[in-house]
């Protein structure tokens, strides 16, 4: 922590400043004598992954379990990534649906919360359903919305040509989603996977 005294004696000394390095007597030749040398360790330099382990540790625990992290190409996501996939769809449609009424601003928010929760989950936890068709077409809705957002800022309202791009890929994610593998009903039990 640095204190700093003020006496009312008079005024602040100025500040010294270093000469550039071109204009410091010996300091490029000092700077070519230890290009190649290593600097020593210090104390310093041993403590200094134990200071970080507990801004670190937060990180390490929130990274995604092996069964979402590591998916072959060939395998489909679980069923864990669809239920968040369709609870994505349905909760864009239902902000989409609030922003074309023409309602509120805090309206438009409340109703986009569920949504903004599901797109930070979606992005976080299942980037290995990147090959899915619904990750696809989630994906191009969430990147278009972003575009617009960024481009517009964040209280600008959806024009209707976006609006309907965004239901389009909305609805094309919806039917991967319903044609999915494990989302079918399963023939023998007729049970929802």
């Amino acid at each position: 922590m640095i204190t700093l005294h003020l006496s009312s004696s008079g005024p602040l000394p100025p500040l010294r400043q270093r000469a550039p390095l071109h204009e410091r007597p010996g300091a490029l030749r000092n700077l070519v004598a230890s290009h190649g040398q290593q600097a020593p360790m210090k104390r310093a330099l041993h403590r200094r992954p134990l200071l970080l382990l507990p801004l670190l540790t937060p990180l390490l625990l929130a990274m995604p379990n092996g069964a979402r992290a590591a998916q072959s190409p060939n395998e489909a996501p679980p069923a864990q990534y669809y239920d968040l996939a369709d609870r994505l769809v349905s909760a864009l449609g239902a902000a989409l649906d609030t922003e074309e009424s023409g309602a509120s601003e805090s309206a438009l928010r409340r109703s986009a919360d569920p949504a903004r929760a599901a797109i930070r989950e979606f992005t976080a936890d299942w980037a290995s359903a990147a090959g899915d068709a619904s990750h696809v077409a989630l994906s191009a809705a969430i990147r278009e919305l972003a575009e617009h957002y960024r481009r517009e800022g964040q209280r600008a309202r959806l024009p209707r040509q976006v609006v309907q791009s965004i239901r389009q890929k909305l609805e094309q994610a919806r039917q991967a989603v319903q044609s999915a593998p494990s989302r079918q009903l399963l023939v023998d039990g007729g049970v929802k996977a």
